[in-house]
């Protein structure tokens, strides 16, 4: 592991963050909440409105109607109404359901779909730490409004207190604002607080807790929570900052210093690294899109507490709100750029951090909690509650947020399983690659169907790894998984001179005398278009950039289709496509026998586009004879005067030769010429 003990503690002059403050709340929340996020950012500007008692009294109207109904702007008239008003207040326009996707008529509906019930949680935890902060600056400003300070306050605590028996693995994100940031923040804003030790002894806890059991050690979350990390980012940078803060109050100086475990300090250092990391080019988090987290001052904050050197260096090469390209950028010795967890199931394939090379991100653990969406809202233990109902509000938030209570004692309240989900195995890895504008994003599938079958052959294991290789030449990785009657091995490149990337689908089959139809996706965004040529299966991926014109941006080839598209005769086997379609680019092929390869060749320098270009399908010999599919496949491709050469067995290996080459690895990358002959890229033996 790389050495961090020289990390840039926050410096005395930095920017004060004041724990009294809610915006931050915004910060690093996705894209896929955008509904969510609007109704919360109206919320966390409320405190701007204690001005006058019209509006305080207003705000706390809101706050009665909160604790009748937590999370109620979802299905309450009366919280939305008054919400409203208050937004009327902060953006000089009435609110309505239209400006949030809503209507009074089917709101229901709307709360009923998978969607709604997954991404329900995080925004409601975010409003309920919201609220604690609104609750004290309320009691400060107006203390005749103590009554319903305090309610809030025990609801509050209520949930903090329950909240504690949320897994930490399971639910990673949750337990984090909840049982850690929630706590904390009480801690830290109600001084006068009978319970105030315990409350920082217990967050102290939970928060150290999450970090162990959420992060691979070196700051890597699990991929099933990748779409939360700056999320986890910010938050765990509020609890620091406020942790920090009160380390300057009388009798905490000690416990503010031994707050954080070692193991926490270094996760979150290297999760500072990969927020940049896991960086778009404008700035906007891979896979999600655009984050309210790209504002300069969470950047700031987050690089003055838990950055080093490096960071600040490559935030300065390669984020928007920094960048500031020079010469002495190129001079600069930068930390490695790619980055690979095992134990997350992530892995970053990039060879440098400058903004004009490729990235390629692959993630190979389970879905992603924020765009899973398979069971229904009571599968998943949400209840659908009426407006206002007269309900208590610690369990009617524990509904909200599909958590499950038992009726025993209150202290032996146990949350259940948050928004239970039907894990049926999917049969996708994740990936996203950018090269100047991000081409792929989304999940890479993988379906299977045997001879007639209508329905494709189920996953029986999660993917696993097999190989990764970081070298000079490229990064590499392998990955297996298990289907009924079948076994698929999946490639990804990604070179570091040579700007490609090269993903392939290796199939083995047990039943060899059937048909295979094969089908892949990989999701693109809408903005890209897919330019095939008229004549050749090749094409172009079409999209512009910052408003420029649309110009090609990789040149795809589907190594195993013949080059011309004459050559296909659609009555015999084998029979290939390959198309856009809505989710994105989609490739099929139907086989027959014991193994068969799906390779996708995608050139990726902006420079060469125009050339011309060509692939071809190689005779692979072994004694001198030809050996069919099922054994083993070359393929040469040609840009321009640039050449490579693939090979990978799909039998037991032998001593083979292509091109006349010999060799007996088991999968062969490599650059090609008349001069320098064979240049391996990546060989695995």
């Amino acid at each position: 592991m790389t050495d961090r003990t020289n990390s840039v503690s926050a410096s005395t002059d930095q920017e004060v963050f004041n724990p009294e403050e809610t915006e931050s709340l915004l910060w690093g929340i996705p894209e896929s909440l955008v509904e969510n996020r609007q109704l919360l950012e109206t919320l966390v500007r409320a405190p701007k409105l204690l001005k006058r008692p019209a509006q305080c009294e207003r705000l706390v109207t809101l706050g009665e109607a909160w604790l009748r109904n937590p999370g109620g702007f979802l299905n309450s008239s009366a919280y939305f109404y008054t919400f409203s008003a208050i937004a009327k207040d902060i953006y000089s326009r009435e609110m309505n359901w239209v400006d949030f996707h809503h209507s009074e008529l089917d709101m229901k509906a709307t709360l009923g779909t998978p969607e709604r019930a997954v991404t329900e949680a995080i925004p409601v935890a975010l409003e309920t730490i919201a609220w604690a902060k609104i609750v004290h600056l309320t009691l400060a400003v107006y203390p005749e409004v103590h009554d319903f300070c305090e309610r809030m306050l025990d609801t509050l605590l209520g949930i903090s207190e329950d909240a504690t028996s949320l897994s930490a693995t399971e639910h990673g994100l949750l337990h984090l604002l909840l049982s850690g940031e929630l706590p904390l923040t009480c801690a830290t804003l109600f001084t006068d607080h009978a319970e105030r030790t315990a409350l920082w002894e217990s967050a102290k806890h939970s928060l150290n807790e999450a970090v162990a059991e959420i992060f691979d050690g070196e700051g890597a979350p699990m991929s099933e929570i990748f779409d939360t990390h700056r999320l986890l980012a910010a938050s765990l940078l509020r609890c620091r900052q406020m942790v920090r803060w009160m380390g300057q109050k009388p009798g905490f100086r000690r416990k503010s210093a031994n707050f954080w475990t070692e193991n926490a300090d270094i996760n979150y250092e290297w999760l500072v690294r990969h927020t940049l990391r896991w960086s778009r080019l404008d700035g906007g988090q891979i896979f999600t899109g655009e984050t309210l987290g790209t504002s300069r001052r969470f950047w700031d904050l987050l690089l003055a507490d838990g950055g080093d050197d490096d960071d600040h260096d490559i935030a300065k090469l390669y984020l928007p709100c920094y960048r500031s390209r020079g010469e002495e950028a190129l001079n600069l010795a930068f930390p490695p750029a790619q980055f690979h967890s095992e134990w997350a199931g992530v892995s970053t394939l990039r060879p440098n951090w400058f903004a004009e090379y490729p990235r390629l991100t692959v993630l190979s653990g389970s879905e992603p909690y924020l765009e899973m969406a398979q069971a229904s809202p009571t599968e998943r233990g949400v209840t659908t509650l009426e407006p206002d109902a007269d309900v208590p509000s610690t369990q009617q938030l524990r509904q909200k947020l599909g958590i499950e209570s038992s009726e025993d004692d209150e202290d032996d309240a146990f949350f259940g399983e948050l928004c239970s989900r039907d894990w049926t195995r999917d049969t996708a890895t994740r990936l996203e690659l950018e090269s100047q504008v991000v081409l792929f994003s989304g999940f890479h599938s993988c379906e299977l169907t045997c001879g007639e079958e209508s329905e494709p052959r189920p996953a029986i294991a999660d993917w696993k790894e097999n190989i990764h290789v970081s070298d000079e030449n490229g990064d590499y990785l392998e990955l297996s998984r298990s289907f009924e009657g079948a076994r698929v091995d999946r490639h990804y490149f990604l070179g570091r001179e040579d700007r490609l990337m090269f993903t392939a689908d290796v199939v083995f089959t047990d039943e060899p005398d059937q048909t295979w139809n094969y089908r892949t996706v990989l999701s693109m965004p809408k903005e890209v278009d897919w330019y095939p040529q008229t004549e050749t299966f090749d094409g172009y991926l079409i999209a512009s950039r910052r408003g420029s014109a649309p110009r090609p941006r990789a040149l795809l080839m589907p190594l195993a289709f013949p080059e011309w598209k004459q050559e296909l005769d659609d009555t015999t086997e084998p029979f290939c496509s390959i198309h856009r379609i809505a989710s994105g680019l989609e490739l099929t092929r139907r086989m027959r026998g014991s193994a068969f390869c799906v390779p996708l060749w995608a050139y990726l320098d902006p420079r060469d586009m125009s050339e011309l270009h060509t692939w071809r399908r190689l005779t692979v010999a072994e004694n001198r004879k030809k050996v069919p599919e099922n054994i083993a496949v070359g393929y040469r491709v040609q840009v321009g005067d640039r050449q490579w050469l693939i090979y990978r067995a799909t039998g037991q290996r032998g001593n083979r030769s292509l091109l006349g080459h010999n060799l007996t690895s088991e999968f062969l990358l490599a650059r090609f010429s008349a001069e320098h002959g064979v240049q391996p890229l990546v060989e695995i033996e």
